[in-house]
């Protein structure tokens, strides 16, 4: 009978080891938490000229109306969405914004080199777009403030951004990715502080890079104005802490246009994430303890 048993227990197992794995082959393509070790970085050049994204990134479509994040975006808004699995390889800058008839995330070369890819998103017909890095602490140590550095990369559509609605400019109300964290499956938090705002005219917020190209929208061609804005070694305090073992979710959100449709693409490059280092001054105190403990041991037994 203990062999029956044992027999069956056996086979039990090995139906619940078969159930496992076809649940994971038929979420093919879900993401992979990238290892934290101290230090992630990601350019996004390995896409080359595909739509496969890294393991550790995803790209979500978040439903809503195209005016719901009009002025800003609501960090209980932004979780969830459906995984978006195809995307759009683009050769070059020219993003066509007159032919994408759906939401899309793109991967776009940049204007100085084909082989500089920029992962891009380009909302309609919804709230948003979320792009979106899962990565595991596995440094050994609670992290409780991290230093972020990316950029931000806007295609300008030059006729479309000539004047304002509103006060807002024609295409992107929000210049730019706005950033969230979720601890460990918690609430998403805004970073706020990185939150990019319009400057100078309220329609060209940053500096523009490269040399500007040639769209095609409908019928019309004109300029492309190419621009970035770098986060350079920002430091963020997690409102939670973040333990080892724990995930840490990214999400990067771009907001569906009023004014025009199709929405103008921005992009995301150039992502580095590191812990926030010891300041020198402190290692030195605590090793001048540690120095004073062992002299007032050698104290003691003297």
């Amino acid at each position: 009978m203990k062999k029956i048993s044992s027999l069956r227990n056996r086979l039990i197992n090995s139906a619940a080891v078969l159930v496992v794995a076809a649940v994971i082959l038929a979420a093919g393509g879900a993401a992979q938490a990238a290892s934290f070790t101290g230090a992630y970085s990601q350019n996004f050049d390995s896409m080359g000229t595909s739509t496969t994204l890294p393991t550790e990134w995803t790209v979500w479509n978040i439903t809503g109306a195209h005016s719901d994040w009009e002025t800003s975006i609501p960090a209980n808004a932004i979780s969830g969405g459906t995984q978006m699995t195809t995307g759009s390889a683009m050769l070059d800058t020219s993003i066509g914004n007159g032919t994408k008839s759906a939401s899309l995330y793109y991967n776009i070369a940049d204007s100085n080199s084909t082989s500089n890819r920029v992962l891009s998103t380009s909302p309609t017909g919804n709230a948003g777009i979320a792009i979106q890095l899962v990565l595991t602490n596995n440094t050994g140590a609670t992290i409780n403030s991290l230093n972020l550095s990316y950029d931000i990369v806007k295609f300008y559509d030059g006729q479309l951004q000539s004047s304002t609605t509103s006060g807002l400019p024609l295409g992107e109300e929000l210049p730019g990715y706005q950033l969230f964290y979720s601890v460990n499956g918690g609430a998403y938090v805004n970073v706020s502080a990185l939150n990019p705002v319009t400057v100078a005219d309220g329609i060209h917020p940053v500096i523009p890079i490269g040399t500007p190209g040639a769209y095609t929208s409908g019928t019309t061609t004109g300029p492309v104005d190419y621009s970035v804005t770098s986060i350079t070694n920002a430091p963020v305090s997690l409102a939670t802490a973040w333990a080892t073992g724990q995930n840490l979710t990214l999400r990067w959100v771009d907001d569906n246009a009023v004014n025009i449709s199709p929405d103008q693409v921005i992009g995301l490059d150039n992502v580095n994430i590191s812990t926030v280092p010891i300041p020198a001054a402190i290692w030195l105190l605590g090793s001048g303890l540690v120095g004073l403990v062992g002299v007032r041991r050698r104290m003691r037994k003297s």
